[in-house]
């Protein structure tokens, strides 16, 4: 997520140089608005994953106590027992549920930020073609030609940037989507079991609830992966 809103200063950078320079008269104000529009898509997105990591970390440690709470309470069951694994259960789709909408919302805004770079990148192209023609027909001032050299050099080291940001946020994204997925299977495993009637509760066992956090370790470990490939791709 740091290396995704690093875009954001960048771009701000260069929008404000685009929009001042004479070399990109006539599409620079286009650039500008297009630039500071991708800034903002990758604010958001950004804040969106880390917002992610952190919903992730409560989740997990929610299922280890309410599961190995549960584990606990078969050994010993009282009558009024049922309806305290009831609740418990579905507590923990609730906050399934939620956290898939955490996932899908953040999957979104990544898409979002994606989406916005190509438009942004198109009207570069147009722009760095007026800055080279006007540095071969700007002749009279060197000074205004060394400035717009420069200017048309940071434009183009933007483009590097937003074809680096095209491949994060490419990654990201595929990575989001197998984790919406995982999420997916979880969920519908929990609602087989809350949807169940009084026996089925009843016949609640050790065996599905290690099931059950089996499927949890594997969505943690999806989890612990994606953090990881994150801090790889930031690298």
């Amino acid at each position: 997520s740091d290396a995704i809103m690093a875009h954001t200063v960048s771009c701000r950078r260069a929008a404000n140089m685009i929009e001042r320079s004479p070399a990109f008269k006539n599409n620079g104000k286009m650039i500008a608005s297009n630039l500071r529009l991708f800034g903002e898509k990758v604010m958001i997105a950004g804040q969106d994953l880390r917002k992610m990591y952190r919903k992730g970390s409560f989740v997990f440690t929610a299922f280890d106590i309410e599961i190995d709470a549960m584990m606990k309470k078969l050994e010993k069951l009282e009558y009024g027992d049922i309806k305290y694994f009831s609740n418990r259960l579905n507590k923990l789709a609730d906050i399934i549920k939620e956290f898939r909408i955490m996932v899908a919302d953040t999957i979104k805004s990544v898409t979002d930020a994606e989406n916005t770079r190509d438009g942004t990148e198109k009207y570069i192209i147009e722009g760095i073609r007026e800055a080279e023609n006007f540095i071969v027909d700007f002749k009279s001032n060197s000074v205004e030609i060394t400035k717009s050299k420069v200017d048309l050099q940071i434009t183009n080291d933007i483009m590097k940037h937003l074809h680096n940001a095209a491949l994060h946020l490419d990654k990201v994204n595929k990575i989001l989507i197998d984790y919406e997925d995982k999420l997916y299977d979880l969920s519908t495993e929990m609602s087989q079991i809350t949807t169940g009637g009084y026996d089925d509760i009843l016949n609640l066992s050790k065996t599905d609830l290690k099931y059950l956090k089996n499927s949890v370790d594997i969505l943690k470990k999806t989890h612990d992966k994606f953090v990881r490939k994150e801090n790889l791709i930031e690298g």
